[in-house]
């Protein structure tokens, strides 16, 4: 076993602790809801149906501390049940080997840890088809398993692990198909994004952008007929799991991707006028998305029944941005150049990307909170690759290029929706909400990508530097562990 694997065994451990002695329970996003239909399936009752399935009064109780609760609408039954069907045999398994009722409700956590873990190991598969040493993908693993977040949500009972692994296993048949152009690889593709919409549907905006560039990428071996079957064949496999959950949900409300905020009462009588740009300009979206992707500790276990949780801030937080911060401007200039050199207009490239750099500086030090604009530009960043990544979509490139630049655009399509979904909600009810930054652990395949290509690009620097990384990362999830998140959920340890 090398040394990868160790540390995914490790991190493996670490979350089943977490999940059994420290993180209380219902302390998740949505963990009442998640455990009710985990235990409804396991009981053999009807698949949870929107606006008919509750979170019975047991559970509540034990949320509230109280005898008297009544039970509420379930409204995690908008979500399709794959991950609720891997998680019921450790529900089961816990009901065989404990009558502890707080072991008990802990139990379906085991199915989450197995996720985390796993998809760390298919990253490192990711990193392998790149040829990457064992130092760099050792760095990179140890990184991702770094990130409070990520290991929060491996220790509850959330379906967001299970789909990054769905999506990351996605993304492996895909980074193979474009390697080697093997229709079988095309197909496992297919197959693995059907089974993470059908674990939760905002999986299918990374399904359409994936298979979108596969089919592209598609025409490049085949003739127009063959190209037009294997597509489809792609599509029907793509669209055949979720197709059936979306079945479902049309027959019984009319829309097939009918989420609970369809019966929500919003606060403003009247939609806001406020467009996507004022939105972006005004509102701390990039902020919230980037903070609650490295960390958002709690929910309404600790509050008794009351959100209750902290956004992890300090040295920890400042470090995290400044490191992405940074591998983007290495990653983007390095796409630049590769731009330049492909279409001989170097002068331009240079100084386009100069200005927008000045730019970004003398923005980030005319404020006070600098690193508040170090996370902002890191976006601006990001999103200026994805522009430039569609000079390179139709372009005939070697296997690194093209594969980088289908990353970019799949990335962009996700912000996009997500963003814009995030905006229609604002308008509707005047507040920033659902700025889940675990909707991006879609993309954990895709971020592998954008550093195997610096990783590639730059041997000898990221030889040195990721290994500082990722050891520094370790240290400030430690430290959040033990000095934040730990003392905010009242252990004494």
């Amino acid at each position: 076993m090398d040394s990868v694997k160790i540390l995914i065994v490790i991190f493996f451990i670490k979350t089943l602790l977490l999940a059994f002695l420290i993180v209380p329970l219902w302390d998740v996003p949505d963990e009442t809801g998640h455990f009710s239909y985990v235990r409804d399936l396991a009981e053999f009752k009807s698949l949870p149906l929107l606006k008919t399935s509750v979170i019975e009064a047991d559970i509540q109780n034990h949320v509230f501390q109280v005898q008297d609760c009544q039970p509420v609408d379930n409204w995690i039954a908008q979500h399709p049940p794959l991950y609720y069907l891997i998680a019921v045999p450790f529900y089961w398994l816990g009901n065989l080997l404990t009558d502890n009722k707080d072991l008990l409700y802990r139990s379906p956590r085991i199915a989450s840890a197995l996720s985390g873990a796993l998809t760390l190991f298919v990253l490192d598969k990711i990193l392998l088809q790149f040829g990457l040493s064992l130092l760099i993908r050792l760095s990179v693993v140890a990184s991702f398993a770094s990130i409070p977040m990520y290991t929060l949500l491996s220790s509850g009972i959330s379906q967001d692990t299970t789909v990054a692994l769905f999506c990351s296993l996605a993304t492996l048949s895909w980074v193979r198909y474009i390697k080697d152009f093997r229709f079988s690889y095309a197909l496992w593709c297919a197959f693995w994004v059907a089974l993470a919409a059908f674990t939760k549907m905002t999986a299918l905006v990374f399904a359409f952008a994936l298979m979108s560039t596969t089919v592209l990428a598609l025409k490049t071996t085949s003739s127009w007929p063959q190209w037009f079957l294997r597509s489809s064949f792609l599509a029907l496999i793509t669209l055949s799991f979720p197709g059936l959950w979306m079945l479902r949900q049309f027959i019984h409300f009319g829309n097939p991707f009918v989420t609970y905020t369809n019966f929500s009462k919003w606060q403003l009588e009247e939609p806001l006028k406020t467009s996507f740009l004022e939105f972006i300009e005004k509102q701390p979206v990039f902020e919230h998305f980037f903070n609650h992707f490295y960390g958002l500790i709690g929910w309404a276990g600790t509050g008794l029944g009351k959100l209750h949780w902290f956004q992890v801030a300090g040295v920890p937080y400042k470090y995290f941005s400044v490191v992405i911060f940074l591998f983007l401007v290495v990653f983007v200039l390095t796409y630049v150049f590769e731009l330049a050199v492909i279409y001989k207009r170097y002068a331009f490239f240079v100084a386009f990307f100069v200005a927008i750099g000045i730019f970004i500086f003398i923005n980030i030090f005319e404020h006070n909170n600098i690193f508040y604009h170090i996370r902002r530009y890191a976006f601006f960043v990001l999103i200026f690759a994805i522009f430039l990544s569609f000079f390179f979509l139709f372009h005939k490139n070697e296997f690194l290029k093209r594969t980088i630049t289908y990353s970019l655009v799949i990335s962009g399509f996700m912000f996009f929706i997500v963003f814009w979904e995030v905006y229609d909600l604002y308008l509707l009810d005047g507040r920033l909400r659902a700025t889940h930054g675990r909707y991006f652990y879609t993309l954990i395949g895709i971020f592998a990508v954008f550093i195997s290509f610096v990783s590639l690009k730059f041997p000898i620097m990221v030889n040195i530097f990721y290994p500082i990384i990722s050891i520094g990362l370790v240290i400030a999830e430690g430290y959040v562990w033990l000095f934040e998140a730990i003392p905010f959920f009242k252990f004494n340890l």
